[in-house]
């Protein structure tokens, strides 16, 4: 069944929200996840991708910013990945809707359940201790008492 592009945001704009897409020109398909709080009234979006280079990022990078999600945790997930809170993206609204559309009239989107309220913690605890996102893009996913 085809969704409005409208619907299509609705269903995504949520807290952990999650889809598989290509948004990038180039880019290949990635798992993305919103962290804000409220992402129906931001402005600014907060996502974050999965990546299956675990090893790579956790030589790299303290263990702080890394979230690991196994697919038994998250069952969209075809691999065990690792989420880096440091390369935490923030896109404007209507700039990312457009992504989201373009992907969609491209069949390049799937829409994912949103993630448990248990790995969205996490996240949003990994990225209260990163160095390099800015405390306005921290404060969409954490509110200001956090940060």
């Amino acid at each position: 069944m085809d969704l409005p592009s409208d619907l299509v945001c609705r269903y995504i704009l949520v807290p952990g929200g999650a889809f598989r897409a290509k948004i990038e020109e180039g880019a290949k398909y990635r798992y993305y996840f919103v962290l804000n709080a409220n992402p129906l009234m931001d402005n600014i979006i907060l996502l974050v991708t999965a990546t299956t280079k675990i090893a790579e990022h956790r030589r790299k990078y303290q263990t702080d910013v890394l979230v690991e999600i196994d697919p038994t945790q998250y069952k969209p997930l075809e691999q065990k990945s690792l989420v880096n809170c440091e390369f935490a993206r923030a896109y404007h609204r209507p700039h990312l809707e457009a992504k989201l559309r373009k992907a969609l009239a491209q069949k390049k989107l799937e829409i994912l359940e949103p993630l448990p309220e248990k790995i969205l913690r996490r996240l949003r605890d990994a990225l209260s201790e990163c160095r390099n996102v800015a405390p306005i893009d921290k404060q969409l996913a954490l509110g200001e008492e956090n940060i």
